[in-house]
């Protein structure tokens, strides 16, 4: 079932030589994205620790 899978943390298999505005705000919204995934999964939203 893909809802009871975990969340996977974005990752690029590639290195970046620079660093610009557009690569920062392209992770920040993968970033957005996971901590959104991990705060709607079932088994997380169930941990006692976020009840």
């Amino acid at each position: 079932d893909k809802n009871n899978e975990y969340p996977r943390f974005p990752t690029r298999n590639n290195q970046m030589a620079s660093i610009n505005d557009s690569i920062v705000d392209e992770h920040c919204h993968l970033l957005v994205d996971y901590l959104n995934k991990v705060l709607r999964h079932p088994k997380f939203r169930a941990h006692p620790a976020t009840v």
